[in-house]
This record gives C-alpha cells, sequence and structure tokens, in this order.
C-alpha cells in the first residue's frame, strides 16, 4: 500500500469517529469512496453542522482527497508529440479512492 492511500484511509477514519461524536452522524466510508455525489452530500452535511474546527479540517481535507479533479485521464495515457502515447502510473488519489472521483469529473457531474 502507498502511503497516500494509507493517509486517505486514516483521514476517513477520524472523519467518521468525529463526525459520530460531535454530530450523531453515521457516516457510510464505502459509499463517501465509491461514489462523487455521496461523499459531496456527506461531506457538506457535516461541513454545514460542524461544531469544531478540527471536524472542518478533516472535511476540507477530505474533500480534496476525494472530489479534487484528476491530474490525468483514467486509463493513464496521454498523446505524445509525433505520435504515438505516453504511459503514466496510475495517479495516488485515484488509488485511494477506487478512481470514482476522476470517473464523476470525466463524466461531468456536479463540483
Amino acid at each position: 500500500m502507498n502511503a497516500d492511500y494509507i493517509e486517505t484511509a486514516r483521514l476517513l477514519a477520524r472523519f467518521k469517529l468525529e463526525a459520530g461524536r460531535e454530530l450523531g452522524v453515521v457516516v457510510d466510508l464505502e459509499a463517501m469512496v465509491r461514489d462523487y455525489l455521496e461523499a459531496e452530500r456527506t461531506l457538506a452535511a457535516v461541513e454545514q453542522g460542524a461544531p469544531s474546527p478540527k471536524l472542518l479540517a478533516l472535511a476540507a481535507r477530505l474533500r480534496e482527497r476525494l472530489l479534487s479533479p484528476p491530474l490525468l485521464p483514467d486509463d493513464n495515457e496521454l498523446p505524445a508529440r509525433g505520435g504515438g502515447v505516453v504511459r503514466h502510473p496510475p495517479s495516488p488519489l485515484r488509488s485511494a479512492c477506487g478512481g470514482t472521483a476522476s470517473n464523476a469529473w470525466r463524466e461531468g457531474k456536479p463540483k
């Protein structure tokens, strides 16, 4: 496992615990990671009701990791000068969130 994956998992776990403690909200982490719109709804709801700066900071960090536009296309291929294709390794963010967030950006879902 790479460091980005572990950091995302750690942030998700802290977010779930803090949201449960401070707001009494049950957070479905799997749904947040797999579904762009669910992640957006959950983060928006927690940000609106967050009583502490700590929970707001966690939500902001997760928003950046899960909902930011990808740097590379999902197929990890970019056109090369003079023809051909340049292959790039998968993005750590895409690996950490299962690729869903990047697919959502490419499909034009709400930001």
